[in-house]
């Protein structure tokens, strides 16, 4: 139930939905606007696509993102990604790639096998106004787990506890059941980590959290 796609040669709308195209999303970028684009490797999408600070502030290149872009896109974006799918992975220590990257045939060429390798992975520059940063007890791109102090266990008979004479996610603290109220903070049903639930229907876990499916 995932989408992903870019738009046109260097236009970009929300990457995450199933739609090519801002139409739906009200999402504008353009990766003429990216200071990575120059040469001689012109990340993240070629020599077409060339940087041009003049751009910046206007409509493909918006300071901010409307309203409708961040109310319809920022659930689909995975923690760690911007809405225009320029994803950070621990392995890159900070720097950020665009999972959309291509060869010249059109074909995509990002995989988590593949993440250290720009001609693969181009590098690209996070759009800060639509990102969903990657925090410390979320689930994000390329990162599976979280510290075990990030649970919490309500025992019953002493309150919540954190910690291993509290509960982590192992001992089950005495007959409570761990959670992990980071993994979620917008409050959506918490999913991808051993004994959470699968999402209900109509919903897909991303990046920790379900999601409904868009129609």
């Amino acid at each position: 139930g995932v989408g992903g796609e870019g738009g046109g040669p260097c236009k970009a709308d929300c990457y995450f939905d199933f739609g090519n195209g801002s139409g739906n999303d009200d999402c504008h970028w353009d990766h003429q606007c990216d200071p990575l684009s120059v040469g001689p490797n012109f990340h993240p999408e070629g020599p077409d696509c060339e940087y041009d600070p003049g751009m910046l502030g206007g409509k493909d290149c918006p300071t901010t993102q409307s309203g409708q872009c961040f109310d319809f896109c920022r659930p689909l974006t995975p923690n760690g990604c911007d809405c225009f799918g320029c994803c950070t992975f621990p392995e890159l220590n900070g720097s950020s790639v665009w999972i959309g990257s291509m060869d010249d045939d059109k074909n995509g060429t990002c995989t988590f096998a593949d993440i250290l390798d720009t001609s693969a992975c181009e590098p690209c520059t996070p759009v800060a106004d639509c990102a969903n940063d990657c925090q410390r007890c979320e689930l994000c791109i390329g990162k599976d787990t979280v510290p075990d102090d990030c649970f919490v266990t309500t025992n019953p008979d002493m309150g919540p506890n954190n910690g291993p004479d509290g509960g982590g996610p192992a001992d089950g603290g005495g007959g409570g059941v761990p959670t992990n109220p980071g993994q979620c903070p917008g409050g959506e049903i918490a999913c991808g980590l051993a004994g959470q639930p699968n999402c209900p229907t109509n919903h897909y876990c991303i990046s920790g959290c379900c999601q409904r499916v868009l129609n």
